[in-house]
């Protein structure tokens, strides 16, 4: 635990010092809030039903380290945080749309069995099993318009990363428990939605510098 503390105090210090210089198409209130709430509107769909979902916030603390990270326009997950933070990586080329995005993400669902909880086999699914991810409470993102994305060769594309807390993908470890909806809500949770958490509402934070 000191270590994680130590670690993303390093982290955040790094982002807070360059962020103001690397800002590049920032997301609106209105996106911010889209994401949100869908991330909330898909973690209340999961097949079978979860017992345990948490309600997503957004966390400006992840809006910082996202943003950031996705102005350095590389396709690669950033291992300064993957010991503190989730973390689920987009691009797209022509006009964005964080909607579009995350559905991609939702999408890999279809590549996933709760059952043995694996992917099919050559498909990707961590980007769903961490959107889903009970345990993961607040997300925050960033996007950055590319000249190239190093990594695809992509020119002019848009890079969206979404940092997630508590982080999600542990290893060997199912995205979430099968139950009732809200039955297995820690203590002193309400549920909305099928989702646990005592705000379950799509409000975002800002900053200025």
């Amino acid at each position: 635990q000191q270590r994680d503390n130590m670690l993303w105090s390093s982290v955040l210090w790094a982002v807070l010092a360059g962020l103001c210089l690397a800002q590049g198409y920032k997301l609106s209130e209105e996106e911010k809030k889209t994401i949100v709430d869908l991330h909330n509107q898909m973690r209340s769909m999961v097949i079978p039903s979860a017992s345990n979902m948490r309600g997503m916030s957004w966390g400006q603390d992840l809006e910082t380290v996202a943003t950031q990270y996705a102005a350095q326009c590389v396709w690669e997950h950033n291992l300064d945080i993957q010991s503190v933070f989730g973390e689920n990586l987009y691009v797209g080329t022509g006009s964005f749309n964080v909607s579009k995005a995350v559905w991609r993400w939702f999408q890999e669902r279809e590549d996933y069995t709760y059952s043995t909880n694996k992917c099919r086999t050559l498909k990707m699914c961590g980007h769903y099993t961490q959107l889903v991810w009970a345990e993961s409470s607040r997300v925050g993102c960033g996007t950055h318009l590319c000249d190239e994305v190093k990594g695809l060769g992509f020119k002019g594309a848009t890079m969206l990363v979404c940092n997630y807390s508590p982080a999600g993908n542990a290893e060997g470890e199912h995205p979430y428990e099968v139950g009732e909806p809200c039955s297995s809500c820690p203590e002193y949770h309400s549920c909305a939605g099928s989702l646990c958490g005592k705000d379950n509402n799509s409000s975002v934070g800002s900053s200025h510098c």
